[in-house]
Order: C-alpha cells, then structure tokens, then sequence
C-alpha cells in the first residue's frame, strides 16, 4: 500500500471553537474549510515523496510524483507515462571527490543475482578455467582427434602419434589405431599351432612338428623340442611312457611285488629321428630280481635283469621306425 512520506495532515473537529477577531491572514487550524484546503495541499503528490516496495509502485501517471522504493531504496520520477529512475552520479563526466571505498555494498542491488549465482561454473561466459580449479587452461579449438596432453607444465591440445608399425587416424570426436603391415592374426588359437608369416606382411597359422632339426618345411615350421628331462611313471606291469612330458623316465618299484614288468611303446607324442630316450630302474625288493620285457618298438641288446635292490639303465636313439638300444647298464648300480 502506498504512503505519503513526511506530510502533516490534521483531523476534523466536531465544533467550532469561540474566539475573538483576527487578522485575515491568520489561518485558523479548526477551521474545517481551511482543513481541507491544507490537506489537499499536504497530499499532492508533486510536493511530497510516497513511497512502497517497487512491486507495489502504482503505474506511471501523474507527472511530477516521487516515489522512494522501500525494498530498494531507489528514488523514482514520474513523466505522466513512464517511472524514471533518478541518475545518482552525473552522465556528463566530471570528478568524483569522495573516493572512500565501501566494503559492505550488498553485491545482489548491483547485479541482480544472489552471490551464489557467480560462484557456479557453469553461469561463467569469460575467461579460462585453470587447471588449479580443475580446468584445462586451453582456449585454442582442438582440431579433430587432438586430446589434452600434459607438457610438464600446463595441458595442451595434441595429437597422438603412432610408432613402428602403427598408423593413428584422427577424426572428429574419435581415433582409430591401428597396426600396420598386415592383418594380424585374431583367432582362438588351436593346439600345437603358431603364428607365423608366409610372405611379406602375411600371417597364417601352422603347426609345431619336432623334426629333430631346425629347418622350416612346407606350411609347418620344424624345431628341435627339448622336453622335461625326468618323469616318474606308475609301477605296474604294463608301463606306458609318455613322450610329450619327458625323455628320461625312473621304473621304481618292488619285483616281489610286480614282476616281470613290461615296457610298452611310447603312446604319446610324435618322437623325431635322432630322439634319445633313457629308462633307470630300481629295484626296492630285498629277495627278488626284476624282469624287464621290451615291446617290439625297442630293438638290440636290451636289459633283461635287475638285481634286486639294484640299480640298472637302458637307453635308446629313435632312427625313424624303431627304438634302437645305444647302451645299457646293469649288475648293481649304486
């Protein structure tokens, strides 16, 4: 609601109060006429301020009104068709006298919006965030595939560079990396195969084979396999070894027990010419001797006896159909 700023109305008076003759020019308070006459005077609003909060300020109107807004305490004058704010400081330059700095202004009459407003990020439209406010301190526009890359000292727009063997293909918003001189091999893989390439710059997939030599052949690549150097295999009385663990095997056990024992063809792995494959038997009976029976597949002067208690060996060089006897060793070694 609007209020008349500092008038001095007065109210009416029920009678007339008696008195003797004045002057003319004396203007008698209680006189209700001259009431009235003073306080249309005291209510015009070109004479006197009104003021109320600026959301209740009536429309401009009335030329020559002053209104004080009470929230803002900001002076306003009215033309007859618009509210003019009053110019606090002159526009036509000049020199201001006071230069005492005030430090309690309240920043939300000067910019329109709560001080929370300024400090979120995201309401800033100037300026570069630096990278002690979690920032890049970048202002240049990346060109496409460029990325921020420290320097050691600040971050700058790079690009990624590839090496040996690797191309980089920047675009916008993405980077392809990829390896160059061929496709390289992607499969699951498969048992006793490696990767290997057939011609410049392509790859396939070829078998391990243990030819005994070191020299490639066809689609396979040969190598010389030098396998675990000692397995143990059960004592029962058909011994099956296996070449894909071992070439030197230890027959442990008790003749009173077992016996005789038989030593069968190797059932695994695909053995080279050249191959040696060696047999140490122990006999741990304390009264019987041991009775070795060779398959077809070992030819020669083989060990037929093992003392008891005893020590004895047997070794073969594989000549590309048989197990061919070298040497043996029998009659108690330690």
């Amino acid at each position: 609601m609007a209020q008349t700023v500092a008038t001095y109305q007065q109210s009416a008076f029920s009678t007339p109060i008696a008195g003797g003759a004045l002057a003319a020019a004396v203007v008698l308070g209680n006189d209700n006429n001259l009431r009235t006459a003073y306080n249309s005077h005291d209510a015009d609003p070109g004479i006197h301020f009104q003021g109320s909060t600026l959301g209740a300020r009536p429309a401009a109107s009335t030329a020559g009104r002053k209104w004080l807004t009470t929230d803002g305490l900001r002076l306003y004058y009215d033309t007859g068709s618009v509210w003019s704010e009053a110019a606090y400081l002159p526009l036509v330059g000049g020199t201001m006298a006071n230069t005492t700095v005030v430090t309690d202004l309240n920043a939300d009459l000067l910019d329109g919006q709560e001080g929370a407003y300024y400090t979120d990020v995201g309401n800033a439209d100037a300026g570069t965030l630096p990278i002690a406010r979690g920032g890049l301190g970048i202002t240049t526009v990346p060109s496409n595939g460029f990325i921020p890359i420290g320097d050691g000292t600040d971050y700058i727009a790079a690009a990624i560079t590839g090496g040996a063997g690797i191309t980089v293909t920047p675009g916008a918003g993405s980077i392809t990396i990829a390896v160059t001189g061929g496709t390289p091999n992607t499969g699951a893989g498969t048992a006793n195969k490696i990767v290997k390439y057939t011609a410049t710059n392509v790859q396939a997939i070829s078998s391990i084979t243990d030819t005994g030599t070191a020299v490639s052949t066809g689609s396979s690549v040969s190598a010389r396999v030098f396998r675990p150097a000692f397995s143990v295999p059960s004592y029962v009385a058909s011994i099956v070894v296996d070449l894909s663990v071992g070439s030197l095997f230890l027959v442990t056990g008790d003749a009173g027990v077992t016996s005789p024992v038989t030593i069968a063809a190797p059932s695994v792995g695909t053995p080279a010419t050249g191959d040696i494959i060696r047999f140490i038997f122990h006999n741990t009976s304390g009264g019987s001797n041991l009775s070795v029976i060779w398959n077809a597949a070992y030819v020669g002067e083989v060990l037929a006896t093992v003392g008891l208690g005893d020590y004895a060996a047997e070794s073969f060089v594989y000549n590309g159909s048989n197990w061919v006897s070298l040497a043996t060793v029998d009659g108690g070694l330690p």
